[in-house]
């Protein structure tokens, strides 16, 4: 709508903001809605060892994705907006599914820290150390 040119546009930002504030606001009445009262369990079986092996699982299907373009652009490993600049054609094939899994694997972590503080927190600053290095600005 801004690079457009035409200034007449007032109704195309008005829904484009309704949309992303109702897109923030539905997963923060979510989060609020599911921490109202306690989920009761069918089964007493723990569910933190699966999250724990998912998040690894993830969290190395998401390097394991990026790493054709870590290893083609590594000269510019320490400025990651480059790499970004530089890929933006013909490497979505990498780009997003690693970052889908970097992501899917901080919420698996989120789901172990009562069994593990120190590896929760560990495998989230991976992963941001890894959404770092995408570049892009957005899942950070």
């Amino acid at each position: 709508v801004y690079l457009s040119g035409v200034q007449e546009y007032n109704s195309e930002y008005l829904f484009f903001y309704t949309c992303y504030v109702l897109y923030i606001a539905s997963f923060v009445l979510s989060y609020l809605y599911s921490q109202r009262k306690e989920v009761d369990s069918v089964t007493k079986i723990s569910n933190e060892p699966r999250y724990v092996f998912s998040s690894i699982l993830f969290t190395l299907l998401a390097f394991f994705f990026y790493l054709p373009v870590l290893i083609e652009f590594r000269e510019y490993i320490l400025s990651p907006r480059r790499i970004y600049e530089l890929t933006r054609t013909g490497y979505g094939i990498y780009f997003y599914p690693s970052l889908m899994f970097s992501l899917v694997a901080s919420i698996c972590a989120f789901f172990t820290h009562r069994k593990s503080k120190l590896f929760c927190i560990a495998i989230v600053l991976i992963n941001c150390v890894l959404i770092f290095l995408h570049g892009n600005k957005g899942p950070i």
